[in-house]
């Protein structure tokens, strides 16, 4: 909830001068000026023997000026530690102002499949501070994610890190490099981020309209995937159609509500999420059923067969 953001002083700054920025403010040496607040802020920082003079201020139209009495910007052509560690003490002066000594709410996410074409993905989602009953989409940065707490969401965050594009030095925020979900449910962090996301009860089913149908994993063994043919009743002749079978548990393809298939696959089903047999694998061939008669040999390699739907 800063104010003032990095990227908004157009300036770059070095990790070195963010680490020396952070011990300043964690050893006491940013004194705030009176008056400072409402969009402009000074404050005299002490470096080792010296004290700098250094200034932050946003006008009516978002623009940000500053200045520190140092020659770091003007030498080096970066941002200097003076000017990281007041930014560190307005974002938390103003966070104070906000929510008092105890801090923002913890952030209790809702972890949402979503189905696009070709492939799913996974997108965070909660219901904002003023707890609105309708779910809004929630940023990966790391103001947010900061304030998730549980130990289960941050098992969740752990195994969301690579589809996220890894997460940013703590100096930075802590944020996802891509914060902006939803992200691709890739088949080699599939199954890690399934287990986390359901083992917190708030796991589901994005809607194409309405709530989201909560989603569970489902602990039986892996279906197996029947590719065959089926009469088509608008038609003389047969269909291509295919089922997920386990034991006398049968799913019609076209009833599931997802499906991903690659070296993971997985099928959405009557609230669960169902892990189906590996659907290739080096030289392996597939076998259509036609009544009791198996035709091997159809297809050789085959992989992708389905994607969401």
């Amino acid at each position: 909830m800063s104010v003032i953001k990095p990227e908004d002083l157009g300036v770059p700054f070095t990790d070195a001068t963010k680490d020396e920025g952070r011990s300043l403010v964690q050893d006491g040496d940013v004194q705030l000026m009176e008056g400072s607040g409402d969009g402009a802020w000074e404050a005299q920082v002490r470096f080792f023997r010296r004290y700098h003079h250094v200034w932050l201020e946003r006008d009516s139209n978002g623009a940000v000026t500053h200045e520190c009495s140092c020659p770091h910007l003007e030498n080096e052509g970066s941002g200097c530690a003076h000017l990281w560690a007041l930014l560190l003490t307005v974002d938390r002066e103003e966070r104070e102002a906000a929510f008092g000594d105890a801090g923002p709410p913890p952030i209790v996410p809702v972890y949402l499949i979503e189905r696009h074409r070709k492939q799913l993905k996974i997108g965070l989602w909660w219901s904002g501070d003023d707890d609105s009953p309708k779910l809004r989409r929630l940023p990966a940065d790391g103001d947010h994610l900061s304030r998730v707490t549980s130990g289960a969401d941050v098992q969740v965050l752990k195994a969301l890190e690579p589809v996220g594009g890894g997460r940013r030095n703590l100096l930075d925020g802590g944020g996802f490099m891509e914060p902006d979900g939803p992200w691709p449910l890739l088949a080699e962090e599939r199954s890690a981020v399934l287990r986390a996301a359901g083992a917190t009860g708030r796991l589901g089913l994005a809607p194409e309209g309405g709530d989201p149908t909560p989603l569970s994993l489902d602990a039986g063994d892996a279906f197996e995937l029947v590719l065959g043919f089926a009469p088509d009743p608008a038609a003389p002749q047969l269909k291509l159609a295919g089922w997920i079978v386990r034991g006398d548990e049968r799913h019609d393809l076209v009833d599931c509500d997802a499906i991903a298939t690659d070296r993971d696959p997985v099928v959405v089903v009557d609230g669960r999420i169902c892990s189906v047999a590996a659907l290739y694998r080096r030289k392996m061939t597939l076998e259509f059923v036609v009544s009791c008669q198996r035709i091997p040999n159809c297809l050789t390699g085959w992989h992708g067969i389905f994607h969401a739907i």
